[in-house]
């Protein structure tokens, strides 16, 4: 299960200030796709002045034809006639199906628009975490959890489509409703307005307390699911060892802890989140109220038409609706900020074992092989210990020797320090080095002063424990040589 510190450090993490500098950093992914970004954004405003004409379209029925022809219903001194008033009701009509056709289509584009942007810029994040992973030392492999590697490929940057795919266009389109709405509901009639905007104080005071608490619960949250995939991976992985001590019924408390502690959470999260909304539409109620009950009376006394008042009607609700949608924006900015955060210290994570800037590939190695003075331990090691101490030793090509010793002797450290997959903190290791007068070396290659990849070609690896990859059996044996001929392979 996952260590008191690991889970500690996850903690501190969640804790966290967000930043500006992270949301700038997640939407430069999406920069190759700034094109049908744009695009997004154009046909967002454009859909959102169709949704705005909306309410105009059906005062304008009201006001021009509609009230005009119930007011003259039955008189021969009307101004408008019945016949003109039914020729302009189907106008109006045919023009508000229209606006409403040409906004389907301009919400189709954009919704396509937006999903190239957004999944394009995640796919192209995996693909870099799953990069950055394959090059990470494998120091970082023996202090992390596998379970919250693949939580940072997998869970986290699925926790990003909203923000990538949806936030740009979503934002946009939410402020530029509001700003419509609130210079269309002014100049229809500002007392009004104004006896609306009695709402608007306890709405900031509301949006502040969610945001607050909101950002406390998702960023917890995000910390739990992480433990938990952490501990599932981890049981997985060694559930030979978990049947062969009969460890099923512990590690299924332990494992019921942590989901508690996650169900606890999620809960506590969406407390937050469905209190906020309902009040949101409560403040929408109380506003709706508000403008029927004043809006009424202006009515009554001329100031304001039945249009006018059925259109300020439809307005408020869009006044709302923004307002809600940008709630559940924020809402999922949490938790796609504490996903961010965790991905990209992943991917500023720095491999311990890298080539140098002046690195060169090696030669062909006849396969000398010293160690000088070499000590070495890994970062989990306790401080004060050493896996290897001032180890020297010098096989010579074409030598067959075998490492004996108990287990934690050091026996695969020195085969990993070879590989390079580690660095030795003390000595050097020496390839195809001549001895000289009084047994020193000289002369040969160290592989810290040359390429990884050079060095990996002219090693033959068999590890301790097989791994299969998905595939064939003769795919696996090229692994290393994809291009190897069939024949190579079964000369192995």
């Amino acid at each position: 299960m996952a260590s008191h510190d690991d889970i500690a450090l996850d903690e501190e993490f969640a804790q966290t200030t967000m930043r500006g500098s992270l949301l700038r950093r997640l939407f430069a992914h999406a920069r190759p796709y700034r094109r049908f970004f744009l695009l997004n954004l154009v046909l967002s405003v454009l859909a959102t002045a169709s949704t705005l004409l909306g309410p105009k379209l059906i005062q304008m029925g009201i006001d021009h034809y509609l009230t005009p022809a119930l007011q003259t219903a039955g008189t021969a001194t009307g101004t408008l006639g019945a016949g003109a008033a039914a020729r302009g009701i189907a106008l109006v009509s045919l023009l508000y199906l229209f606006n409403l056709l040409v906004g389907w289509i301009l919400s189709v584009a954009s919704v396509r628009s937006a999903i190239t942007v957004g999944q394009g810029a995640m796919n192209d994040l995996r693909l870099a975490v799953f990069e950055h992973i394959q090059r990470l030392s494998l120091n970082y492999f023996d202090r992390t959890h596998q379970g919250r590697i693949i939580a940072r490929a997998d869970t986290d940057i699925d926790a990003l489509d909203r923000v990538l795919t949806w936030g740009s266009s979503q934002l946009l389109s939410s402020v530029l409703t509001l700003a419509g709405v609130v210079a269309l509901m002014m100049s229809h009639d500002l007392r009004l307005c104004l006896a609306v905007c009695a709402v608007l104080p306890p709405l900031a005071l509301a949006t502040r307390w969610f945001h607050v608490r909101g950002r406390e619960a998702y960023r917890s949250l995000r910390g739990t699911m992480s433990r938990l995939t952490a501990a599932m991976a981890e049981n997985i992985s060694g559930v030979r060892v978990v049947q062969a001590f009969g460890r099923e019924d512990e590690n299924l408390r332990r494992f019921g802890m942590l989901h508690d502690d996650f169900t606890e959470r999620w809960v506590r999260s969406a407390r937050v989140f469905h209190t906020y909304m309902p009040f949101v539409g409560l403040l929408s109620g109380i506003a709706t109220a508000t403008v029927l009950g004043y809006g009424g009376t202006r009515v009554r006394a001329g100031g304001l038409t039945v249009g006018e008042l059925a259109a300020f009607i439809l307005y408020l609700g869009l006044f709302f609706g923004p307002i809600q949608t940008m709630g559940d924006l924020y809402n999922a900015m949490l938790s796609a900020a504490a996903s961010a955060e965790r991905i990209f210290g992943l991917l500023d994570t720095e491999p311990q074992v890298r080539d140098a800037a002046s690195a060169k590939p090696l030669p062909p190695l006849r396969g000398d092989v010293a160690f000088e003075g070499i000590g070495f331990r890994y970062d989990t090691t306790p401080p004060g210990q050493w896996v290897l101490r001032d180890v020297s030793f010098r096989i010579r090509a074409g030598q067959t020797i075998a490492l004996v010793g108990h287990t934690g002797s050091g026996k695969t450290s020195i085969i990993s320090l070879l590989a390079r997959f580690y660095e030795p903190q003390e000595g050097r290791i020496v390839l195809d080095a001549v001895e000289g007068e009084g047994g020193t070396l000289e002369g040969g290659y160290e592989p810290s002063q040359h390429t990884i990849e050079s060095l990996h070609r002219q090693l033959g690896i068999v590890t301790q424990e097989n791994f299969l990859f998905s595939g064939t059996v003769m795919e696996n044996l090229r692994f290393g040589r994809p291009e190897a001929a069939d024949e190579e392979t079964q000369e192995l």
